[in-house]
C-alpha cells in the first residue's frame, strides 16, 4: 500500500470513530429539559412539558412553510421582472 492510501483509510478510520462516540454521547446525554426540575417540581414539570409539547415543531413548521411560500412569491415576481414580463 502507498502512504496516500493508508492516509485515507488512517482519516477514514478516525472519522468513523468520532461519528460513533457522537452518537453513542447523544444518546446517553440525559435529557436537558430535566434541569427545571433544580428549581422545584413546580418549574421541572413546566420546563418538561414545554420542551416535550408538540406546540414548538408545529409552529416552527408553519412559519418554515409561510415564509417559503412568501419567498417563492417573490423569486417568481423578481424572476418576471428581469425577463421583462410584469
Amino acid at each position: 500500500m502507498t502512504l496516500l492510501l493508508k492516509l485515507e483509510h488512517l482519516a477514514l478510520f478516525l472519522a468513523a470513530l468520532v461519528a460513533y462516540w457522537l452518537f453513542a454521547a447523544f444518546i446517553l446525554v440525559p435529557d436537558l429539559s430535566f434541569a427545571g426540575y433544580i428549581a422545584g417540581p413546580k418549574t421541572g414539570s413546566f420546563c418538561y412539558n414545554a420542551c416535550h409539547s408538540w406546540l414548538g415543531p408545529v409552529g416552527l413548521s408553519a412559519t418554515t412553510l409561510l415564509l417559503d411560500w412568501q419567498l417563492e412569491q417573490i423569486s417568481s415576481r423578481l424572476n418576471r421582472l428581469s425577463a421583462g414580463n410584469l
